[in-house]
C-alpha cells in the first residue's frame, strides 16, 4: 500500500503513514532505514527442500546433502547468527557451527526416510520413493503427505474431505470470532440450504471452518461475509493442489501396496473432480461450468429442470434465451 501512495502521472512525491504499536515501532524504523538483515527460512522447510533435491537426483547420499546445505544462504546466515538458527552462542567456533548444520541435515534426511519419502541404505545412499516424488511435484508439505499415507482404503467422501482440511498447506487459515455466525448458518440452517455434510456442534476449529467453506463453494451456497469469500478462493486453489496429489497417490503407490482400496480411490477421484469444477458431483447447477453462465442463470436453469448437459442440449435455443432474459 505504501508503494501505491503516489500517482506517477500526477505526483512527484507522496506521504505514507504507518500506524502501529510502540512495541513494533523499532521494527518499522529499521525497515525504513534499510538496516534489517535478510534472513533465511530454509531451516523451517529443510525436509521438503532436501526431498526435492533427492527427487531431482541432485543429491545421492547424505554427504552430498550436507555439501548442498553448505552452499545455501542458510549456511551464510547461520555462521553470522548461530543463536537464531542453531541455538548456539554468538561466539561459537566455526567447527561447532559446521557440526550443527550437519546434524540438522542428517536429522531431516532421517525424518524423510522414516516417513517413506526416501530410501536410505547402510552406506547412506539415498533414493526418492514414489511418495517423495509426489511431494516434490505437487509442492506438498511432508506432514500432509504423512497423513495421506495413513489412508486405509475404506475412506468415504466426507473423510477424504476432512483429510484435505487437515493439510498443513491450509494451516495459516485461522478461525476468527466474527466469522462463526456465518459459518454456523452455513453448517445448519432450517430456513435455507445448508452444506452437504453438516458437522456436529458449533464451528470452533480451523479445520471445521475450512470444511464448511469448501462445502459451501461446492454446494453453490452464498457466503455473505466478504473476507470469507476472499479466503474461499485461496482455500479452493490450495485444496485443488492437495486433491491432485491425493489422486496421484491413491492411483499410484497406494494402489500397488494394498487391496480393497477402491472406495478411497473412487472418493478421491470424485472429490478432485468436484474441487476442480467448484461443484458437487450431483449438483443441479452443473451449467455453471459453461462459459458465460454464472450462479444466477445456473440457478434459474436448475429451477426449470435443466440439471444435466443432455437436457440442455435438447432444449430449444429460444427457450434458453427467454430464461436468460428473466435472469
Amino acid at each position: 500500500m505504501v508503494g501505491r501512495a503516489g500517482r506517477p502521472q500526477y505526483d512527484t512525491e507522496a506521504t505514507a503513514v504507518i500506524m502501529t504499536r510502540n512495541a513494533d515501532k523499532a521494527r518499522y524504523q529499521s525497515l525504513l532505514g534499510g538496516c534489517e538483515p535478510l534472513q533465511s527460512y530454509l531451516h523451517k522447510r529443510l525436509a521438503e527442500n532436501l526431498n526435492s533435491e533427492a527427487a531431482l537426483g541432485t543429491v545421492g547420499d547424505v554427504a552430498q546433502c550436507v555439501q548442498w546445505l553448505n552452499s545455501t544462504f542458510l549456511n551464510v546466515r547461520a555462521a553470522r547468527d548461530p543463536r537464531r538458527y542453531l541455538g548456539l552462542p554468538q561466539n561459537a567456533p566455526k567447527q561447532l557451527i559446521t557440526k550443527k548444520i550437519e546434524e540438522l541435515c542428517v536429522r531431516a534426511m532421517n525424518s524423510l526416510a522414516s516417513s517413506g519419502l526416501i530410501r536410505m541404505d547402510e552406506a547412506c545412499c539415498i533414493q526418492s520413493t514414489e511418495a517423495g516424488q509426489l511431494v516434490s511435484v505437487y509442492y506438498i508439505d511432508v506432514e500432509t503427505m504423512k497423513n495421506i499415507m495413513k489412508m486405509t482404503g475404506s475412506e468415504s467422501l466426507e473423510s477424504i474431505l476432512w483429510l484435505v482440511c487437515e493439510s498443513h498447506e491450509l494451516s495459516d487459515m485461522h478461525l476468527r470470532v466474527d466469522e462463526r455466525r456465518y459459518l454456523n448458518a452455513l453448517n445448519r440452517n432450517n430456513a435455507a440450504a445448508a452444506i452437504r455434510f453438516p458437522m456436529k456442534g458449533k464451528i470452533n476449529t480451523r479445520q471445521m471452518k475450512l470444511n464448511c467453506i469448501i462445502q459451501a463453494v461446492l454446494g453453490c451456497l452464498p457466503i455473505p461475509d466478504p473476507s470469507l469469500n476472499q479466503e474461499a478462493m485461496k482455500i479452493m486453489r490450495i485444496a485443488a493442489r492437495v486433491c491432485k496429489c491425493l489422486v496421484a497417490y491413491v492411483t499410484g503407490p497406494f494402489l500397488s501396496q494394498k487391496t480393497n482400496i477402491y472406495s478411497a480411490v473412487l472418493n478421491a477421484l470424485v472429490l478432485n473432480k468436484c474441487v476442480k469444477a467448484h461443484l458437487w458431483e450431483n449438483s443441479p447447477y452443473l451449467s455453471k461450468q459453461l462459459k458465460g453462465i454464472g450462479p444466477t442463470y445456473s440457478s434459474l436453469l436448475a429451477s426449470v429442470g435443466k440439471i444435466n448437459f443432455m437436457l440442455l442440449e435438447e432444449s430449444h435455443p429460444r427457450d434458453l434465451e427467454r430464461r436468460q432474459r428473466f435472469a
